[in-house]
């Protein structure tokens, strides 16, 4: 059978399609891939200027979010 656009033969098209599907998938999921460790190395970074501060005695002063994910704090200890 013949596609109906451009006369391809339908079992060509339909390789086609599945291997840019497959492609595509696989490029995604190595930007994922990459996105996480991108988060994981910056959210590292921020723990570490967070123990450089406490310990060259500087702190950090009283949040009401979390320095290192953003998060609301609630309770007063965290606070």
């Amino acid at each position: 059978m013949r596609s109906a656009k451009n006369n391809y033969p339908e079992d060509v098209v339909r390789a086609a399609v599945l291997a840019a599907d497959a492609d595509r998938h696989e490029r995604r999921s190595n930007a994922a891939k990459a996105a996480a460790e991108t988060r994981a190395r910056r959210q590292e970074t921020k723990v570490h200027i967070v123990v450089r501060r406490i310990v060259a005695g500087k702190g950090i002063g009283q949040r009401h979010r979390c320095y290192i994910c953003g998060r609301g704090l609630s309770d007063r200890q965290s606070i």
